[in-house]
């Protein structure tokens, strides 16, 4: 049978005040205001800050000497301080109207979720998952978590982790992902898109690369042995990988789903993507003989 979710509490009007509520709970439980909210109100603060600075020079230059030199100076920094001013005050209401309305969009997120058998969890520091994806960088967090609790574990949301590389300093990479539990042997699978740098992150050392039967894809596994791809996967779910650039791992009874960039689960487009790999998992996925 096909699956499908509820969708309409995506989109339905939230009512203030038990927008007031969750946000209440919400807050006693330990969740903070999304990362990219605090970055947005960080850069509207330096940007106002700096073109009160611009302004405080300006004055100094112009108050110290009269000389045509110094006016040019002045004149330029007081027009680049009320820009930097204005463009700061901008950004500031915009940031503060955006951390606002995330609120009733995590409502409707979590309406979304109770009714359609999940858990809505808004952000989880280190998340404890087995896949491969999670094991990599630093100050791992997932965010906009639905979380089912029936026998096949259903799960999908977002990863966000910092990745560092030769020194010390690193950027942040979110990432989305769709597991369910299935019964499979105890050795891993990792399949990916033929030529995706990114795979180059993920920690292989203990896998072996292995010929993947399909020239689409590269595959690791942790035991010796050819790797078939047709004797794991179903044709069309080994073409909706391609056609996504989706990378599949199958590892502790779990078939991990991942998509190298940020899903927005408050559209009904992503919970029909989520619909459409939930139902390739279910069809899709050969269980390997041990």
């Amino acid at each position: 049978m096909k699956r499908t979710f509820d969708t309409t509490l995506l989109t339905k009007a939230a009512n203030p005040a038990q927008v007031t509520t969750f946000r209440q709970d919400a807050l006693q439980a330990g969740f903070v205001t999304s990362f990219t909210r605090r970055a947005a109100l960080a850069q509207s603060l330096i940007v106002l800050i700096g073109g009160i600075v611009a302004l405080a020079l300006a004055y100094a230059a112009l108050s110290q000497s009269p000389s045509s030199f110094i006016v040019v100076i002045g004149v330029f920094l007081i027009v680049a301080g009320i820009a930097f001013v204005i463009f700061g005050v901008i950004l500031l209401v915009q940031a503060s109207h955006a951390a606002a309305d995330q609120w009733p969009g995590l409502y409707r997120k979590s309406q979304f979720a109770a009714a359609n058998g999940f858990t809505f969890i808004p952000s989880e520091q280190q998340p404890d998952l087995p896949g491969i994806v999670f094991q990599i960088g630093s100050n791992p967090k997932s965010f906009t978590v639905f979380r089912g609790s029936g026998a096949d574990a259903v799960e999908f949301g977002n990863y966000r982790f910092d990745l560092r590389r030769d020194g010390p300093s690193g950027y942040p990479l979110t990432w989305s992902y769709v597991c369910a539990a299935r019964p499979l042997p105890a050795h891993r699978v990792i399949l990916a898109p033929r030529g995706r740098r990114r795979s180059s992150f993920y920690d292989l050392s203990r896998l072996r690369r292995l010929p993947a039967g399909d020239p689409r894809f590269e595959v690791w596994q942790s035991r010796i042995g050819a790797v078939d791809t047709a004797t794991l996967f179903a044709p069309a779910f080994l073409d909706l990988l391609a056609q996504q650039k989706l990378t599949v791992e199958l590892n502790e009874n779990r078939v991990f789903v991942y998509k190298e960039e940020w899903r927005n689960f408050s559209t009904i487009k992503a919970m029909a993507e989520v619909a459409e790999i939930l139902d390739a998992i279910d069809t899709g996925v050969v269980t390997p003989r041990s």
